[in-house]
């Protein structure tokens, strides 16, 4: 891929005191930082660290209140979007921004749509076929004309880097680019990141899995609480130095302990549950959960994990199944009949399918309890209030301010009001789907533990997770899921990420008339 190379060796980014202010935060405080020229920089804090703030003040999305920026040794000023793409600087935000309704091509070409004859009519022939280049090159299995609405999340994240990558960007910034990504598709990216440097383009990349960033960074700066704690370079970077730069702890104090459940008659017993969701069918499920016990759910992106857990929450109609609570069948055909039954579903994507943005967050705390706060059908503000504040405090949700809108906080601590909301009703079944996904290490702490006391408590959780560290540091029992089906059940004290990995690897070779692997399987997590 062409990219408008740098031919001056001196930093192409040079951050020099910038600060940052928002109402009752400072996010940034005198911030100084180069990125040096064909490097690729990692970015990595805790969520609130300030990374997100700092990129959106580069591509033109805020505008610091002090400091000055220098790209290639000039001093600019960026204003908007637009003038930081016209100083040849792309990025892939955390938040998709694509139109669901539009095909691939067009959210690529995107207010740049080619055209054609004196009338200026778009040129879509050219837009599909450039489109499809750039597919191509870039090792994409999607189609110029899907519709971006229709495709996975991790696809969508695809369009989204494919997007910044097609105005061909001297300096790209990327703000969690793998977060919905599996082990397959983070291997290509990374070999695309590789190619991009080695033709002349500087990236500035933010994430929170240290090993993506030890992987692929030449250096590694460190931000906490909006200030630059240190930067160094990827021989000098570790796991352990990293966390405790970060957040003061040691990797080791990450997970909590793994206490024995009391193992009774299970709190949660599925037999055969299947489902065809959307195409993709789940069958033959047999599963237990004890109080008191994590279980985690391990398997590729679309092994059924996700469809069976909202089959067994009731968002999706069953084919056949039994759901057992403590011995006795119960019906659950739907999310209501499930809460009734104290199950709760935390989903996967808690921006879309969780939390109301706009609202406020006790609002968000109490969204599924409104009758405990209400009178005579009135919500009652002070109890509103009054309930939501015992869980800000409990989970330690950091907020300026009680009534602040969710929107603006802190990924980590969106999902522990995501937690906290759910965890209102009482249950006693809870179902979370990728727990930590897009929040940092510290925060990560914070919800194995919540999870954990949770279990302590007498809850029974199953829990999916991409993850195979988090799988195995907080599982008691391991269900492995391929091609919508459960392909083993392992105990945590014999579960290894390389049995796991060969327990898919298997099944995915015994699916295959010829026993060849499929291409689910090669787009595994590693």
């Amino acid at each position: 891929m062409k990219a408008n190379v740098v031919s001056r060796e001196q930093p192409v980014v040079q951050l020099r005191g910038i600060t940052k202010l928002f109402p009752g935060v400072q996010a940034l405080k005198k911030v100084d930082l180069n990125v040096e020229n064909k490097h690729i920089h990692g970015l990595i804090g805790e969520n609130g660290a300030g990374k997100t703030t700092l990129l959106r003040i580069l591509c033109g999305i805020y505008v610091p209140n002090e400091g000055e920026i220098f790209l290639r040794g000039d001093r600019v000023s960026i204003a908007t979007s637009t003038q930081a793409s016209l100083l040849g600087i792309g990025a892939v935000h955390q938040e998709l921004s694509l139109c669901p309704s539009l095909s691939v091509a067009e959210n690529v070409f995107f207010g740049r749509q080619p055209v054609k004859g004196c009338i200026g009519l778009i040129d879509r022939r050219r837009m599909i076929e450039e489109t499809k280049d750039l597919l191509d090159e870039l090792r994409m299995e999607i189609s110029p004309m899907d519709t971006v609405g229709h495709l996975s999340l991790a696809e969508q994240q695809e369009v989204e880097i494919l997007k910044a990558l097609a105005m061909q960007p001297s300096l790209l910034l990327l703000d969690e680019p793998t977060s919905t990504l599996s082990g397959y598709e983070i291997d290509l990216l990374f070999n695309l990141l590789n190619e991009l440097r080695e033709n002349g383009v500087t990236i500035l990349y933010v994430s929170h899995k240290i090993h993506e960033l030890m992987d692929v960074c030449d250096r590694i700066s460190v931000l906490r609480d909006g200030k630059h704690v240190k930067t160094i370079t990827r021989d000098e970077a570790d796991e352990e130095l990293l966390v405790h730069l970060m957040t003061g702890r040691q990797p080791s104090e990450l997970y909590p302990g793994l206490p024995k459940p009391v193992l009774t008659k299970p709190k949660l017993e599925i037999r055969d549950l299947s489902a065809n969701v959307g195409g993709l069918r789940v069958q033959n499920i047999d599963l237990k959960a004890y109080a008191g016990e994590i279980v985690g759910i391990a398997g590729l992106v679309g092994s059924g994990r996700t469809e069976m857990a909202a089959t067994i929450f009731g968002i999706h109609r069953k084919e056949t199944g039994t759901l057992l609570i403590d011995g006795e069948q119960v019906r659950v055909n739907s999310p209501c009949e499930a809460i009734e039954h104290r199950i709760s579903y935390i989903p996967e994507d808690r921006r879309k399918q969780g939390l109301f943005l706009r609202l406020l967050v006790p609002d968000n705390v109490v969204a599924n309890e409104l009758s405990s706060v209400s009178v005579h059908g009135f919500v009652n503000n002070k109890q509103v209030k009054s309930e939501a504040g015992k869980y800000i405090s409990a989970f330690d949700i950091k907020v300026s301010k009680w009534d602040q809108i969710v929107g603006y906080l802190s990924g980590g601590n969106q999902q522990k009001i995501l937690l906290a909301r759910f965890l209102a009703t009482s249950p006693e079944i809870l179902i979370v789907d990728e727990p930590t996904r897009g929040i940092d290490v510290g925060a990560k702490r914070e919800i194995h533990f919540l999870l954990r006391k949770l279990a302590d408590k007498g809850t029974a959780i199953l829990m999916i997770s991409s993850e195979l560290e988090e799988i195995l540091g907080l599982s008691n029992r391991i269900y492995v899921m391929y091609g919508g089906e459960i392909i083993c059940e392992l105990q945590n004290r014999e579960a290894t990420e390389e049995i796991i990995i060969q327990a898919i690897v298997t099944a995915a070779g015994e699916k295959e008339p010829n026993g060849t692997t499929t291409k689910k399987a090669s787009r595994g997590e590693h």
